[in-house]
């Protein structure tokens, strides 16, 4: 992390409730600061994983927001994980840290800036089923890989014209991906590699421990369908199917933990004695502050693994995580479908 010689003073902290993409009570904070008003706002999941930080009810952390303002205002900070730090030693809700993290982040611009910008490739949602929807689909998210938001723009319309041609419903999940109730899974990554150009590559979530599907034919989709990442594919507790999983097909694939990690670097190093993965999602709201998601990237970056910067289904306009993924050079974003306003909010940040 790197340090401030300068005193960083907040002027002004009010937090109040707003709704995510759900129609659910989230956390919105505006900060002032060096005479300017920064905003931010936090998603929620809705297949969480047991080890990410936990959440007070929405009310209820807006009020410890609010009143540990008057303690805040009275400070001076040198730093972001400074601020953090005093965050963290007064609570452990996530939805009580996260917000003022960012809204910090943002006023003092303390997320790095690389010289030269990386642009990360994009995992777009085309299927989604599981609990992010009510399709007939058991594997949570069926991905394209695309190179730019443009490319992935024109599978994803391509997909739907595919789709309305079949005379199968194009109505959409949580997350923006297509949700129709009459496709298999097997049918649904049939139709998604048919419309794709042959070199694109296909990844699969399937949920960890909110899979309900069985993982006997696992081998055969990944073969038949050329699939090249995997995420979740167990439950986080289920260490020795990770194990013997990534020993099978850690050298050609990408094995990625989100649940089994959640963004915290003491799961992270139990997923790399012995090595259970090659790739991670990064959720802030599963750590809770901006410096320990900064944290664990670096982490995963020293063990050379993949950094997948991800949405939640619960989301919000606030454009923080595409911001997070410039900052830091990510290898790949998950942000969703090309579709719904507040998955767009994180694509335009690209364009």
């Amino acid at each position: 992390m790197q340090n401030y010689k300068a005193k960083f003073k907040i002027d002004g902290i009010k937090a109040g409730e707003i709704l995510d993409s759900r129609g659910q009570a989230t956390v919105e904070v505006k900060m002032k600061a060096e005479g300017r008003e920064t905003l931010a706002s936090i998603p929620s999941g809705t297949s969480v994983g047991k080890y990410e930080a936990p959440v007070l009810k929405t009310e209820k952390a807006v009020l410890k927001i609010n009143q540990l303002t008057s303690l805040i205002i009275k400070k001076k900070f040198s730093s972001q994980s400074e601020f953090d730090q005093y965050l963290k030693n007064r609570t452990r809700f996530a939805n009580v840290s996260l917000p003022l993290s960012i809204a910090f982040s943002r006023a003092f611009r303390t997320l790095p800036r690389p010289s030269k910008r990386k642009m990360p490739r994009l995992m777009i949602l085309a299927f989604e089923g599981g609990v992010h929807s009510n399709s007939s689909l058991q594997i949570q998210e069926f991905l394209m890989v695309a190179g730019s938001v443009k490319e992935g723009l024109r599978f994803y319309q391509k997909l739907k014209q595919t789709l309305e041609k079949k005379g199968i419903d194009t109505d959409v999940g949580l997350e923006g991906g297509f949700a129709p109730n009459n496709l298999s899974d097997s049918q649904a990554l049939e139709i998604l590699r048919s419309v794709l150009p042959v070199k694109t590559k296909i990844g699969l979530d399937f949920g960890g421990s909110y899979y309900r599907g069985s993982r006997s034919s696992l081998a055969e989709l990944m073969k038949r369908f050329s699939v090249f990442a995997i995420e979740d594919p167990f439950s986080e507790d289920d260490l020795k199917n990770w194990r013997d999983f990534y020993q099978k097909y850690g050298r050609e694939r990408l094995v990625i933990g989100d649940d089994l990690v959640v963004t915290n670097i003491g799961r992270l190093k139990m997923a790399l004695k012995p090595k259970l993965i090659n790739a991670v999602i990064v959720k802030p709201n599963q750590i809770g502050t901006v410096s320990e998601t900064l944290d664990f990237i670096c982490e995963a970056k020293q063990n050379e693994l993949a950094i997948i910067i991800s949405h939640r289904s619960g989301e919000t306009n606030d454009s923080f995580i595409a911001e997070l993924a410039l900052a830091v050079g990510a290898d790949f974003v998950k942000f969703g479908g090309l579709a719904r306003g507040e998955r767009m909010a994180k694509y335009n940040q690209l364009l």
